[in-house]
């Protein structure tokens, strides 16, 4: 009996090579990831299970910037791929989430930041870090945001959530940012908002500034923006 693929499994790429429909394809033999999700797929009248996995924090530190530069042009997350569930083989090593964490951060550094405004102000933020204080890079953000932006600030909600137990409030709505809530382990950061005198809490990733593009809300919040992008 072959092998059974939980999520959670670390697996080895066995032979594999990632297509995109701009420049072709890249061989993604020999990398390492976590499983995230499985799902199954009917192709050529046959059911085949795929496997989406986001890369170990070792095969981050060692990503190739032409992989990267691919994913970029292609529109399609630099730090995860589906695969199809016979190409891996499962390691057995443990993942550790927040190791995983802080290296996508130094390589996001060195592949999207640049020398912009945002990038160099990200660089400083992360410089400072007290890792014992903010165990994850998610929280210096959070604490910088919330000791810098002026609130309430504008906002217009981007993203609808798909899922139908949360409070919906539909693209488009208007709503101000009162507060910055929380920050989990997955990059996301919680804030608080209100619409027509109610609050919700929201991931602030589902949220556009409206705030005056000349203001220091809106040079906050293209730091942010730059941030969450760059580790996807």
């Amino acid at each position: 009996m072959g092998q059974v693929l939980s999520v959670g499994d670390v697996v080895r790429i066995s032979d594999f090579a990632a297509e995109f429909e701009i420049g072709g394809s890249y061989d993604v033999s020999g990398m390492k990831g976590v499983v995230t999700d499985l799902f199954s797929e009917d192709e050529n009248q046959v059911r085949v299970t795929h496997a989406m996995i986001r890369w170990t924090a070792d095969t981050i530190r060692a990503i190739p910037e032409a992989y990267v530069s691919q994913c970029v042009e292609n529109e399609y997350c630099w730090t995860m791929t589906n695969v199809p569930a016979d190409r891996l083989e499962i390691t057995g090593e443990p993942f550790n989430e927040i190791e995983w964490q802080w290296t996508v951060n130094e390589k996001a550094s060195e592949f999207f930041w640049g020398a912009s405004p945002e990038g160099r102000k990200l660089r400083q933020l992360f410089y400072a870090a007290d890792r014992k204080k903010a165990m994850i890079p998610a929280q210096v953000v959070l604490d910088f945001l919330r000791d810098q932006v002026r609130l309430p600030a504008g906002a217009v909600v981007s993203y609808e959530s798909p899922d139908p137990e949360d409070v919906k409030l539909d693209t488009g709505t208007r709503v101000e940012l009162v507060a910055f809530n929380s920050a989990d382990i997955r990059m996301n950061l919680y804030c608080e908002v209100v619409e027509s005198g109610r609050s919700y809490l929201l991931p602030l990733e589902d949220l556009e500034s409206t705030e005056k593009r000349s203001s220091k809300n809106s040079r906050l919040f293209e730091i942010y923006y730059l941030w969450v992008s760059s580790r996807l």
